[in-house]
């Protein structure tokens, strides 16, 4: 398997996990010392944006071949964008085309709170793109962790350029501008972000002695029905697109069942009854997340025993609200918002009611 080729393809399932994980902090003894351990190792970076206006970008045009791939593995268009489309919604989150908000939007409802999680297929000295990001929102009850999946082919409004994929926030001005940028979308603050490395992916799941998923479309080695997963087996079934009936949103599926199991069998009697796995997982977690400066081991460590997670079923998984494919005018294959559906989601966000959120 060439994991080199597309390394962004093992960035992204277990950056959440960093909160689960901390949520054992409660059981105390060996398990409080396991999960300092780990956070002791992890990198802390400037990754949140400043809270100075922001105006249009006078080198707007400096990359016009940014973001223009076309998805081979996405469904056919059935529709087409255009790049001048309606005003921006209510509350300060723009559509493509709408009024670009110079500002970063309040924070959402006192106790929730907002994490973006986000890898690159940069190579070299070339920062690339970030094409999986996933929002983990938890509300004010601290009982769920959700995960908003974030296709790279959204066409949304990057603040400072107009209309464009939303992964191309994060080419043209690293995590930063991809925070404003969801910002932007979900007209609420972001708390914190986190960079994912998923070199030890593979270790992970063989530490945790694999985990099982209710797998919803077949592909090549991988049945209908209950799969279990480690490994390199692991790895290709959250890297398959090509494959799978709705290209990219399938995948982003198959990248939270996965999360989830994660989360449930960390969570579980048997792990936590196995202070050896528990710290195989522990220790290699640690490793692999960048975050923010802001969260800091005392964060993390506050955010975790706040949480009130019994288990994978927690970890709720949903898809931000797609109406269907199409073209920008610049031929770029994109995903169209399902804009009212996207309304409804912002206002829930914003105001920590997700579980009535439909």
């Amino acid at each position: 398997m060439a994991t080199t080729k597309k390394p962004m393809r093992r960035r992204i399932l277990l950056a959440t996990l960093v909160f689960v994980l901390v949520a054992v902090l409660g059981v105390g003894g060996f398990y409080a010392w396991s999960v300092q351990q780990a956070l002791s190792g992890m990198p802390r970076e400037d990754l949140m944006p400043d809270d100075a206006p922001l105006t249009a970008d006078p080198e707007l045009d400096a990359r016009p071949n940014l973001g223009t791939q076309v998805d081979s593995g996405a469904p056919a268009p059935v529709a087409v964008e255009e790049e001048t489309t309606t005003s921006p919604i209510e509350g300060g989150v723009a559509e493509p085309g709408g009024s670009i908000n110079p500002g970063r939007p309040g924070p959402g409802a006192d106790g929730s709170l907002n994490v973006l999680l986000l890898g690159s297929d940069s190579r070299g000295n070339d920062r690339g793109r970030s094409d999986v990001m996933i929002l983990a929102h938890v509300p004010p009850a601290r009982d769920k962790v959700y995960l908003v999946s974030l296709t790279r082919d959204m066409w949304v409004t990057i603040p400072g350029r107009g209309a464009a994929k939303i992964n191309a926030g994060y080419a043209y001005g690293g995590v930063p501008l991809a925070v404003r940028t969801v910002e932007n979308l979900i007209g609420t603050r972001i708390d914190h972000a986190a960079m994912i490395n998923f070199d030890g992916f593979i270790g992970l799941t063989d530490a945790l002695g694999g985990v099982t998923v209710n797998n919803k479309h077949a592909s090549p080695g991988f049945p209908r029905g209950q799969v279990t997963l480690s490994g390199e087996k692991a790895l290709a079934y959250v890297r398959e697109r090509k494959n799978l009936p709705r290209g990219d949103l399938d995948r982003a599926e198959r990248q939270r069942l996965v999360l989830q199991a994660i989360a449930g069998k960390l969570l579980s009697a048997d792990t936590l009854a196995n202070p050896a796995r528990f710290s195989a997982v522990a220790n290699r977690l640690g490793s692999f997340v960048t975050v923010d400066q802001g969260l800091t081991n005392g964060q993390i460590v506050s955010i975790g025993t706040s949480l009130r997670l019994t288990g994978g079923g927690d970890v709720v998984s949903l898809q931000a609200p797609i109406s269907g494919f199409g073209r920008s005018r610049g031929g770029q294959s994109i995903n169209l918002v399902d804009w009212p559906r996207m309304r409804s989601m912002a206002d829930a966000i914003h105001n920590g009611t997700m579980a009535s959120y439909r």
